[in-house]
């Protein structure tokens, strides 16, 4: 999987752990794009997809941390504030 090291979290921990069958968002009214209730509607439809595991879950804890020069490439000029819902000066 050449995106497996790309998914991590603030900590480096590679955290793809699987992939879903395609979800047709074509059937969904479009203000799921721009409503809250909208995308929890998408997520809880997600979630009840059957998830397709890439590592086994003896192999989880063997998974080495992100790199350093990876990490800071792929967080360069990233928010981490916004990200984690401080917007707007709130």
């Amino acid at each position: 999987m050449s995106y497996f090291d790309f998914f991590f979290n603030e900590k480096r921990v590679k955290t793809l752990r699987g992939y879903t069958r395609p979800l047709n968002l074509t059937v969904c009214p479009p203000e799921w794009m721009w409503s809250e209730a909208g995308i929890a509607r998408i997520t809880h439809r997600l979630y009840a997809l059957k998830m397709v595991p890439l590592v086994p879950e003896g192999a989880v804890s063997r998974l080495s941390l992100v790199d350093e020069r990876t990490y800071r490439s792929s967080t360069l000029a990233t928010d981490f504030k916004w990200i984690y819902g401080v917007r707007n000066g709130k």
